[in-house]
Formats: C-alpha cells, structure tokens, sequence
C-alpha cells in the first residue's frame, strides 16, 4: 500500500466534503510529519502534511521543493518503509511552501 493510501483511510472526511472541487479527487484532512529525502540526498527533513488523497499528498515544508523531483517520503513516527514521489506543485504561502506530492509505484 502506498503511504497516500494509508494516511487517506486514516484521516478524517472534511465537513464540506460533499462541495464539488477542483481536484480530480477526493481529499481528506490529517496532520502527519513525514521525514523526506530529496533526489536520492540524504538531506532529510520533516513536512507536515495538509491532506491526502488517493495516490497524493499535500505538504507544508519549511524548504521549496523543485516541481519535478523525486522523493522519498516515510511517515516519521513509525519511520516505517519509505514511499516514492514526485513533486508535482510547489507555491509559496505563510511561514513557508505548500508541495504536492503524487505517489510513484505500488
């Protein structure tokens, strides 16, 4: 199971769930840190994510991501197995950058 998944079923359906957005599909809020690596460096550094769907997951990171990297992402309670990603959005906002993430693989 991808972590996307996995943090999708966990997290919570938002109130306004049912109001037509424009993603293409459905997210669900929860707050997770997750250690990531970035282009196969070992920098690694944790992001808070924002919420999840299916096979994405949006962060907040102190650090701009370039659009199209890949990463690796793991939740960092567990430090269980690590997921890959590519970064598909990367836009400033308060106190840091908003990242999507979209899961590589299984």
């Amino acid at each position: 199971m991808n972590l996307a998944m996995e943090l999708y079923k966990e997290a919570s359906v938002p109130p306004d769930a049912h109001v037509r957005t424009k993603r293409s599909e459905s997210r669900r809020v929860i707050q997770e840190d997750l250690d990531l690596e970035i282009d196969g460096k070992l920098v690694r550094f944790t992001a808070v994510t924002n919420n999840v769907g299916t096979n994405s997951i949006g962060i907040t990171s102190k650090i701009p991501i370039q659009v199209h990297s890949r990463i690796r992402a793991r939740r960092a309670s567990t430090e269980g197995p690590w997921n890959e990603a590519i970064v598909i959005h990367c836009t400033d906002t308060v106190g840091g950058y908003k990242i999507g993430l979209k899961m590589v693989g299984d």
